[in-house]
């Protein structure tokens, strides 16, 4: 496996990290998964400092909204 540094919403780490999606909606917990799968990411490890962001569509795609808190986070990759 390879090791990569990915970004994405602060807000996710806990399901990315731990499993745990009990703060997140199913509209969040599909853009999780579809941000996992595009980026082949396998196991997310850590995260790093959130910091801000004002375009949040160059980490997702997908994002409903301009702005937002991200971090960098050490993945395990295909």
């Amino acid at each position: 496996m390879k090791m990569a540094c990915i970004t994405a919403p602060e807000h996710w780490a806990s399901y990315l990290i731990n499993n745990d999606s009990s703060s997140l909606d199913a509209d969040e917990i599909a853009q999780v998964d579809a941000w996992r799968k595009r980026n082949d990411a396998v196991n997310v490890l850590d995260c790093g400092e959130p910091y801000f962001t004002w375009n949040l569509a160059l980490y997702v795609p997908d994002a409903n909204r301009a702005g937002g808190t991200v971090c960098d986070y050490q993945c395990e990759v295909q």
